[in-house]
């Protein structure tokens, strides 16, 4: 007689995700664990440190997980000098993002814009699982099958585990 099949628990309810978003301008809760980051056209060099602090602060708080949606749709405005105080940022946020982050959607409208990102992730993979869409219903679609598919034995099961880029 063989050993019957391991069965997958259920996703975690959303409900039980991150329900608090970063108290910013530019951050809203889109959903239930799902925070969305909106960049304004044209951000100031002076814009970005206010962002990086509130985004710092918010990630000392997370201990459930959480999904972003990030609209880059000025991504190309962006300074060198300010995408490289979000990079400094994240790494320095890496650890709650592999323990936490499930996804995130990035959007970009245009081709370019999406083949930039892809490029810059090439280069410097994130520590998050992330697909880059052209709008925000791809973006929840996405987000909706990833949560499910990736919190079926959070918070230290294989699939939750697994979910991290190696």
């Amino acid at each position: 007689m063989s050993a019957p099949m391991p069965t997958m628990s259920a996703p975690l309810p959303r409900a039980e995700g991150m329900q608090t978003s970063p108290a910013h301008a530019w951050c809203t809760l889109h959903g239930p664990a799902v925070i969305s980051v909106t960049l304004p056209a044209r951000p100031t060099d002076d814009d970005m440190p206010a962002l990086v602090v509130v985004l710092s602060a918010w990630s000392a708080t997370v201990n459930r997980p959480f999904m972003f949606v990030l609209h880059l749709e000025h991504l190309l405005e962006l300074t060198g000098t300010q995408r490289r105080m979000m990079a400094d940022a994240e790494a320095t946020w890496s650890d709650v993002d592999r323990r936490f982050n499930a996804g995130q959607a990035l959007i970009a409208p245009s081709r370019v814009q999406r083949g930039m990102i892809t490029a810059f992730n090439w280069l410097s993979r994130p520590v998050w699982p992330y697909r880059v869409v052209e709008n925000i219903a791809e973006a929840d679609e996405w987000l909706d099958r990833q949560w499910r598919s990736v919190t079926v034995d959070y918070p230290d099961g294989a699939v939750w585990l697994g979910r991290l880029p190696h």
